[in-house]
C-alpha cells in the first residue's frame, strides 16, 4: 500500500517549493547553476504549478527545453546584434525550463532514470551546438576555418563533460554520488592553477549561459574591437582544451562507505581513481565489490606495484 501523502491537484506557489525544491537541490555549490539561484529557481515554482495542474510530462518538457536551446543556437546564424542578443535570450530560458522539468517529475512523482538521461543528453546536444554556430557568425559563411574551430571546441568541451559525468555513472552510484564528493586534485602543478582560476569561473565559461552572455558581450564590442568575436572564438577553444587536460588530474573523493585509502609504499591508494577505476574495469571486476572490498585486506596481485 503506498503510504505517500495525497497532493493537491492545484497546489500553491509554497507547496510546489516545499517538495519541488528541497535543500538537497537548492543547496548544490558545484551543480547548481549560479542563474538557478539568481532567478530561475524563483520564477520557475509559478509554472510549475500551472504546469501540474496539466498532462504535461516532465519528459515532455525536457525535449521543449532541447528545442529551446537549438533555436538559440541557430539564432546566432542571423549574424549581427540580433543573433547574439536572441541566443542570450533563448538560453536563459533553456535553464529555466531545465528547472521546470526536474520539478515537474518530483511533484508527479515521475522521477526515473530515464528522464535524467534524456536530461544529461540535452545539455549534451544544446551546449555542443553553439560553438559551431558562433563558428558561423564569426566567418561568415559555412566554409570558413571559424566553424572548424568551433566544432573543435565542442568536441573538448563535450569530452570534458563526460568525464564528469563517466565516474558516478560507472560506479553505478549515481543517486548517491553527489558532485560535492569532487575535491581538489591532488597534483600540487593543477592545484596552483585551480586556485588561479576557480575565482574567475573559468570551467562554467563554455556552458550554455556563460558562453552566450560572452557572446553577447562581443558582439557589443565589436563596432569599436573588429577582432573580439574572433578572439573570444579562440578563447573558447583555449579554454576547452585547458578543461580537458586539467579536469582528468582531478581525483574522486572516496564515499563515506569506501572507507580509509590504503597504504602501499609510501603512497595512497584511491579507490575512485581514474587509474584504479580503468584498472579494474580492464581486470573485469565491477565497483561493486571494489567499494564492499575491505581496505584493510590483503592487496590483490594485480594490485602490486611491479
Amino acid at each position: 500500500m503506498n503510504s505517500s501523502p495525497v497532493r493537491p491537484s492545484r497546489p500553491s506557489v509554497a507547496e510546489i517549493r516545499a517538495v519541488c525544491q528541497p535543500e538537497s537541490i537548492t543547496d548544490r555549490q558545484s551543480a547548481e547553476h549560479w542563474a538557478g539561484t539568481l532567478w530561475a529557481r524563483r520564477a520557475s515554482p509559478y509554472i510549475t504549478r500551472l504546469a501540474v495542474r496539466t498532462s504535461l510530462t516532465a519528459n515532455q518538457t525536457t525535449f521543449a527545453m532541447i528545442a529551446i536551446g537549438l533555436t538559440g543556437s541557430a539564432a546566432l546564424l542571423l549574424g549581427g546584434l540580433t543573433g547574439p542578443v536572441l541566443c542570450a535570450i533563448a538560453m536563459q530560458l533553456y535553464l529555466l525550463v531545465d528547472c521546470i522539468d526536474g520539478e515537474i517529475a518530483r511533484w508527479k512523482r515521475t522521477s526515473s532514470p530515464r528522464g535524467a538521461y534524456l536530461d544529461r543528453l540535452g545539455h549534451y546536444i544544446v551546449e555542443s551546438s553553439i560553438f559551431p554556430t558562433f563558428g558561423y557568425l564569426v566567418g561568415g559563411s559555412w566554409d570558413s576555418g571559424w566553424v572548424s574551430v568551433g566544432l573543435l571546441t565542442s568536441v573538448f568541451a563535450l569530452i570534458t563533460k563526460a568525464e564528469t559525468d563517466l565516474v558516478p555513472w560507472h560506479l553505478h552510484d549515481a543517486e548517491n554520488f553527489e558532485y560535492e564528493q569532487m575535491v581538489t586534485p591532488r597534483a600540487w602543478p593543477v592545484r596552483i592553477a585551480r586556485a588561479i582560476t576557480h575565482p574567475l569561473k573559468i570551467h562554467r565559461w563554455t556552458g550554455a549561459a556563460e558562453a552566450t552572455l560572452l557572446i553577447l558581450l562581443a558582439a557589443i564590442v565589436t563596432p569599436w574591437w573588429d577582432d573580439a568575436n574572433k578572439v573570444l572564438a579562440l578563447a573558447f577553444l583555449g579554454i576547452a582544451v585547458a578543461l580537458f587536460f586539467g579536469h582528468d588530474w582531478r581525483r574522486c573523493a572516496e564515499s563515506q562507505r569506501s572507507g580509509p585509502r590504503v597504504r602501499r609504499s609510501g603512497r595512497s591508494h584511491d579507490p575512485f581513481s581514474w587509474t584504479t577505476v580503468w584498472r579494474r574495469t580492464t581486470e573485469g571486476v565491477h565497483s561493486k565489490r571494489a567499494r564492499e572490498e575491505s581496505p584493510s585486506a590483503p592487496l590483490r596481485r594485480a594490485d602490486r606495484r611491479p
